[in-house]
This record gives C-alpha cells, structure tokens and sequence, in this order.
C-alpha cells in the first residue's frame, strides 16, 4: 500500500516490481514531455517562417539585413 495525492492505493507484486512499475511511468512520462516539446517546437518554426516571408509589397532590398 502506498498513499499517494492524499489516497490509499495497492499494488500487487513486490516492492521492486512497484519501484520498476514507478520508474517506468516516470520514463514515459518524459518521453511524452520531449515529443510534445519538439511538436512545440516544429510548430513554432513554421509559424516563424510564414510570418517572416514578405509580403507582395515589401520591397526585397529594404528587407535585407546588413
């Protein structure tokens, strides 16, 4: 038994087989967290592009940087 978030809950197996099942959770976890980061990411640089191309009426010159 363990309390966790303020609630009583079991786990069948040993103590070992709870701390791998812990350890497992906490690794997905952190897989889910990176794939959502580089999604984010993609993300961002898309719209970055899309706003950073210009318009018909810029002038390309004036836009270059020096």
């Amino acid at each position: 038994m363990i309390i966790e978030d303020c609630k009583l809950k079991t786990f069948k197996g040993s103590y070992d087989e709870y701390m791998t099942s812990k350890t497992e959770v906490k690794d997905r976890k952190k897989e889910q967290i990176k794939e959502e980061i580089l999604r984010l990411e993609i993300r961002l640089t898309e719209v970055i592009s899309k706003i950073s191309m210009p318009s018909k009426k810029d002038d390309p010159k004036l836009l270059e940087v020096q």
